[in-house]
């Protein structure tokens, strides 16, 4: 399904940490093996490139495009307010749906990529660990008590039960994505929390608008001169992406694509 574009081998060029250079020469030897996790998480060696890698491959002949679920970990512990119907929880509840908008800036920090990584770990180790290891933690139990109350004593039975059940509410999104994109003729490729797809260059000659049908929501998405098809798959790949995860956490994860585009889907 995969193959090397125009650009790939001068993109490996500019790696220069082992591992990614590792993954490039496995992705070579397979480019088409995958393996699913206990989790039911789909990985493969394309999932296992770098993204730059990723940007530089074809799909069916096709330049790709990336559609990300930002912060989708910190996003999804909003399952965990299902069944929660007092005032205070409700009114953290608001304040969760918040920090959704603005990008877990607070848990995060602003582009701080070892930061997140120590958060996401947190959430797998038991409690005192977590609290110790992790900044973006301890503002996570600062702002959100309750829900932090709750991971925790999902942690006391498991340390790592929290973060098993984001990673599998995740796998399961994707695992749907891929099917019902492969009904449409979009062949995905599953990468933790973002996906890749073709993004056809059939251009369309006039402006106009797409009807978009999902079930019973029918969407018609203003279309200017451009790539129809190439907004087809971004649209319908963004939309089995953050609608489940509305559904799941009442609130409506950011998506965006390496292409500019940017979707919310409010439930």
């Amino acid at each position: 399904m995969t193959t090397e574009g125009p650009a790939f081998a001068s993109q490996l060029e500019h790696l220069e940490k082992e591992g990614e250079r590792k993954a490039v020469k496995n992705y070579r030897k397979k480019p088409h093996q995958l393996n699913v996790t206990r989790d039911v998480d789909v990985q493969s060696n394309v999932s296992r490139l770098p993204e730059i890698m990723r940007e530089a491959l074809l799909i069916d002949g096709h330049h790709v495009g990336e559609f990300d679920v930002k912060s989708a970990h910190a996003v999804l512990l909003g399952m965990f307010y299902a069944g929660e119907t007092s005032a205070e929880w409700m009114a953290e509840k608001a304040r969760f749906e918040t920090e959704v908008i603005n990008g877990f800036l607070t848990i995060y920090g602003e582009g701080n990529k070892k930061r997140k990584r120590k958060f996401l770990s947190a959430l797998n180790q038991p409690n005192t660990a977590a609290i110790h290891a992790s900044e973006g933690y301890r503002e996570f139990q600062r702002l959100f008590p309750l829900l932090a109350g709750k991971v925790e004593r999902m942690k006391r039975f498991d340390s790592k039960l929290a973060g098993r059940r984001l990673r599998c509410a995740l796998a399961e999104i994707m695992k749907q994505l891929i099917l019902e994109n492969h009904a449409d003729g979009i062949h995905s490729i599953p990468v933790v929390d973002s996906v890749v797809v073709p993004m056809p260059s059939g251009m369309a000659e006039q402006p106009g608008s797409i009807v978009e049908q999902f079930g019973d929501n029918t969407l018609i998405v203003p279309m200017p001169c451009g790539f129809a098809e190439q907004h087809h798959n971004a649209f319908r790949t963004a939309w089995r992406l953050g609608v489940p995860i509305a559904k799941l956490t009442g609130t409506a994860p950011l998506i965006v694509g390496n292409n500019g585009e940017k979707y919310r889907f409010f439930m």
